[in-house]
């Protein structure tokens, strides 16, 4: 109803929003194709809203969606123009979310050091982020440096402790993920 009314009133900024907040949602539901194509919806109407939180949002959602896709150069692409926006608006969450999906990109290409690189950026942005904690955890756990990844896992264990119970990234599997990988099984509970 919000996508035909925001089409009918003529408002991008409306419409781009709605696309964009669909996107999120089918991803988080992984309907990968349809969060990808709602993306690249939000994202062609970017020129005529100019509203760059829900460009960010969109191409961001897009850079995931291509990731998880196996589409690397499309999720490049998208991650270097989410992190372009981030840096403009000086958003420090936004900031620590497009490098660290900037990060994720690099992973999937095998370069570590630059991977590495940007998760050191995105922790400095925002330190106790969840998402960046978890990321980094299991870097360092796929380049076999397992002291390093129980460092960000107490980290994250930290963050954990100050959230309350309940489903939040920091509660995840990663911690137990991380732990098994990691041979760190005292960490499993």
């Amino acid at each position: 109803k919000a996508l035909a009314g925001s089409r009918r009133e003529g408002d991008p900024v409306l419409e781009m929003r709605v696309l964009a907040d669909a996107a999120n949602v089918d991803l988080i539901h992984l309907r990968l194709r349809e969060s990808l194509e709602t993306s690249m919806g939000a994202i062609a109407l970017a020129g005529r809203s100019n509203y760059p939180y829900t460009e960010v949002l969109a191409r961001y959602t897009a850079a995931l969606d291509n990731l998880q896709l196996g589409q690397l150069e499309a999720a490049r692409h998208e991650a270097s123009a989410v992190l372009a926006l981030a840096e403009g608006l000086r958003d420090r969450f936004w900031q620590c979310m497009a490098l660290r999906v900037n990060q994720d990109a690099a992973q999937m290409a095998g370069d570590f050091g630059a991977a590495q690189e940007l998760s050191g950026r995105a922790l400095a942005a925002s330190p106790t982020e969840p998402w960046a904690l978890c990321a980094r955890a299991v870097l360092e756990c796929e380049i076999g440096d397992f002291a390093q990844a129980e460092t960000f896992l107490d980290r994250l264990v930290g963050v954990m402790r100050l959230t309350p119970p309940g489903p939040t990234v920091e509660s995840s599997t990663t911690v137990g993920a991380v732990a098994r990988i990691g041979g760190m099984p005292d960490r499993s509970d």
